[in-house]
């Protein structure tokens, strides 16, 4: 079964993030902020999505 992820991506000062990449966990599906931050894909349930982003030259990571 599959299911719609979407959100909005933040950084620290609430400002929108363009270009992050959220990926399932261990593929290469995923998607890429536009330029408000919305992402929206579709994933098989009991998967994990990672996002990653880089601000001041610096690779974030989180699990979701």
């Amino acid at each position: 079964q599959k299911r719609m992820v979407q959100g909005k991506v933040f950084d620290e000062t609430g400002e929108t993030v363009p270009g992050a990449n959220i990926v399932v966990k261990g593929t290469v599906q995923g998607a890429t902020t536009d330029m408000d931050g919305n992402f929206a894909f579709e994933v098989a349930d009991g998967k994990y999505i990672t996002l990653s982003f880089h601000l001041s030259d610096t690779a974030r990571k989180k699990y979701v």
